[in-house]
């Protein structure tokens, strides 16, 4: 068998699945919008640098993850509700004083748990075919 080949047409076909999540470094003006599956504190080692979390949410393509400080955790992050469905736009770097930067993102609800506006769209287009 060639497995070299295997890869190159499944990259090539658009079809490949990944076991672990893509990591993201968001970038100014990158918006992400999926379903949020969860979050995980990572504890820093460095007792000069502050914990933070990384966040996974299930896009149409595939799953990312990326980090997020404690800070935006706490203001808007700890709201998130997992299996909920939201649109996050990176909006850049915000200065919060004493030369600290916070990652300024605008969260954007699209459906919760419990809200059927979605899932009420999803049987309508499925009685349309």
């Amino acid at each position: 068998m060639d497995y070299d080949k295997m890869y190159e047409d499944v990259k090539k076909s658009g079809k490949e699945r990944h076991m672990a999540p893509r990591q993201l470094k968001l970038k100014e003006g990158d918006v992400i919008v999926g379903k949020f599956i969860g979050r995980d504190l990572l504890k820093s080692k460095d007792s000069k640098m502050p914990d933070f979390y990384v966040y996974t949410f299930e896009r149409t393509s595939e799953t990312v993850r990326f980090p997020v400080s404690g800070a935006f955790d706490n203001s808007l992050g700890a709201q998130l509700k997992v299996d909920g469905i939201y649109a996050l736009e990176y909006r850049g770097k915000l200065d919060i004083g004493k030369g600290k930067q916070m990652k300024e993102i605008d969260v954007i609800i699209i459906s919760e748990p419990g809200d059927d506006s979605v899932e009420d769209e999803e049987e309508h287009e499925e009685e349309e075919e």
